[in-house]
């Protein structure tokens, strides 16, 4: 028996056990902390390859840079395409082609009205009407879907095919 300041009375084979397990605990540890390190220094050569601190250094420098040139070309890029929208919007992109035979006796078809439009609707109206004594072309101007001179059944209907009212 072990006395401690005359306060407390211990058996000696209790602080022997105590002091097992303590170590027990300790090696366990340990051996969790050896571990964690050892993933930790293979994380790190993965992660370095090789290279000593300075050479690092250099690789961060230039993926920065790589990042900041990123950052310009999207900026670059991004004021590309708004101007690309911008010109497109003035491009024909609606299309409505009607053939037809202007006059019956000629057969065939020979005869269109054509329909060009832009984004806003605004373009023109050909009509090409194919006859025995020869070919005549009428243009009209188309202005937000509409034209300011009358049209005829087939440049109507070209009309409102580019306009996409009847598909």
């Amino acid at each position: 028996m072990i006395d401690f300041f005359g306060i407390v009375t211990v058996n000696g084979a209790y602080i022997v056990i105590a002091l097992v397990i303590l170590l027990i605990v300790c090696f366990a540890m340990i051996i969790t902390i050896l571990c964690k390190l050892k993933k930790l220094t293979k994380r790190y050569e993965e992660f370095m390859g090789g290279r000593d601190g300075r050479t690092m250094e250099e690789l961060i420098k230039s993926k920065l840079n790589e990042i900041e040139d990123i950052k310009l070309k999207s900026f670059k890029n991004g004021k590309d395409i708004a101007e690309l929208y911008e010109k497109m919007e003035k491009t024909i992109c609606k299309v409505g082609l009607v053939k037809y035979d202007a006059f019956n006796e000629m057969g065939g078809k020979l005869s269109f009205a054509l329909v060009l439009l832009n984004e806003h609707n605004t373009g023109l109206s050909m009509n090409s009407m194919h006859g025995p004594e020869g070919s005549y072309v009428y243009v009209k101007e188309i202005i937000n879907g509409q034209s300011y001179i009358a049209l005829g059944d087939e440049e109507q209907k070209a009309l409102d095919m580019a306009l996409d009212k009847n598909n």
